[in-house]
C-alpha cells in the first residue's frame, strides 16, 4: 500500500489516495524509525483517516493558544494561576507566559534561583513522550521538595493541556495517545485529623458565651 523512499538522508513515505500519489516526509534519517512509520501509515489508511501521520506544531504555539484559551474561559485569577504552573513546566518560551506582574518580575530578576530550573524541552509539542513528563515530575520532587499533591496537580494540568490540544486544537499525536495520562500518581498522603484539648474546646466556649452575652447587651 505504501513504500519508503529516501531523498539525501532523509525517508518519505509513498502511497496512493485513488489515483493520486502522495508523499509524506517522515522527518528522520532512521531506518527503524522510518519503518515503524510507515506501518502508522498504513494502518490509518487502511481505517481511512484523512491524515494519518502525527501533526508537527511548534511547541510555544501550542502553549500560546491553550493560555488564550484559558483566559477566554476561566477568571483571570484562576487562569494566572495554571499559567504559573504552564510557565514552571516549560519556562517563559512564548509571550503568553512571561510573567506579567512587574512586582514580581523585579523580585526574580534581584533573587535568581542557586540553582537552574529544569523544564520540559522539545522543538515541537508532538516530541513530548510520557517519560519527558515523568522525568520532569519526579525532578520536582526530587529537587524542590514538592508534595505528592502538588505533583499530581502537574500531571492533572498536562493531560488537560493534551486533552485540549487532540480534542480541540487538531493536534495529532504518535499512536493518538495523551502522552500525560500514562504517568502514573505520586500516592497522596491522608490529611492529618487533628483533635482539640477539653481544655481548648472549653475555652471556646467560653469565648461563645461571652460573645453572646455581649450581644445581647448591645441590643438592648
Amino acid at each position: 500500500m505504501a513504500r519508503l523512499i529516501k531523498r539525501g538522508k532523509t525517508y518519505y513515505a509513498q502511497y496512493y489516495l485513488g489515483k493520486k500519489q502522495k508523499r509524506v516526509n517522515l522527518h528522520t534519517s532512521i531506518p527503524q524509525i522510518a519503518k515503524e512509520k510507515l506501518r502508522q501509515l498504513e494502518s490509518s489508511l487502511l481505517r481511512g483517516d484523512d491524515i494519518p501521520l502525527p501533526t508537527r506544531n511548534p511547541l510555544p504555539t501550542v502553549l500560546s493558544a491553550f493560555t488564550n484559551h484559558l483566559y477566554a474561559t476561566k477568571q483571570p485569577k484562576n487562569a494566572d494561576k495554571i499559567v504559573s504552573y504552564l510557565r514552571a513546566i516549560f519556562g517563559p518560551i512564548a509571550p503568553e507566559l512571561h510573567i506579567k506582574n512587574a512586582r514580581i518580575s523585579a523580585k526574580a530578576r534581584k533573587c535568581p534561583s542557586s540553582r537552574p530550573e529544569k523544564h520540559i524541552e522539545a522543538l515541537h509539542f508532538e516530541q513530548i513522550i510520557t517519560r519527558d513528563i515523568a522525568d520532569y515530575i519526579a525532578a520536582k520532587v526530587r529537587d524542590t521538595g514538592i508534595v505528592p499533591k502538588t505533583a499530581n496537580r502537574y500531571r492533572e494540568l498536562l493531560i488537560r493541556l493534551y486533552n485540549w490540544a487532540m480534542n480541540q486544537y487538531g493536534i495529532r499525536m504518535p499512536g493518538d495517545r495523551n502522552p500525560a495520562a500514562k504517568v502514573e500518581r505520586y500516592r497522596e498522603r491522608p490529611p492529618e485529623i487533628v483533635f482539640q484539648s477539653m481544655e481548648e474546646i472549653d475555652e471556646q466556649l467560653g469565648a461563645g458565651a461571652r460573645w453572646n452575652l455581649t450581644s445581647s447587651h448591645c441590643m438592648y
